[in-house]
Formats: structure tokens, sequence, C-alpha cells
């Protein structure tokens, strides 16, 4: 997804299967950000664990390309 002059691209894992590190780690072993490096933007990349329980966002992770990290994030579950 492109917006406001800068990159951000997602991999969303089901609860259970890895979280939200296992998607991060997923988006940069298979490279998915090459194709937006000639674009010259900033490049964020972000995993994303998903509830099919809750049908809710539980964790989330995201780094820029130069491996810095910009958030951690445990989100709030409403009951």
């Amino acid at each position: 997804m492109r917006a406001f002059g800068q990159v951000y691209v997602f991999e969303f894992k089901m609860q259970g299967r890895g979280g939200a590190l296992a998607a991060l780690a997923q988006l940069k072993a298979r490279g998915y950000k090459e194709k937006y490096r000639s674009l010259g933007e900033p490049i964020h990349l972000v995993g994303v664990d998903f509830s099919p329980r809750t049908r809710n966002v539980t964790e989330f992770e995201a780094e820029t390309i130069g491996g810095k990290r910009v958030s951690e994030v445990q989100c709030i579950q409403r009951p």
C-alpha cells in the first residue's frame, strides 16, 4: 500500500500460526519489499497476528527496510 509518500507491506497470520514476528520474518525472507525499492520512498514492513475467534488484530510488529524497529504494540482486546 502506498500512502503519504511511504510504502506499507503487510503480512497477516492467523493466531496460533507464528504470530506477528513470524509474519514479519516472512515479509523479509520472501523479499516482498524489493519491487518498491526503486520508488525511493520509506518502506515499512508490518507483520500482523489476527484472531479468527474475536475477528480482531491481536498483535503487530513493524520495521523499516533498514532494520530499525518502529513499533511493537499489543492490541487491546475487548471482552
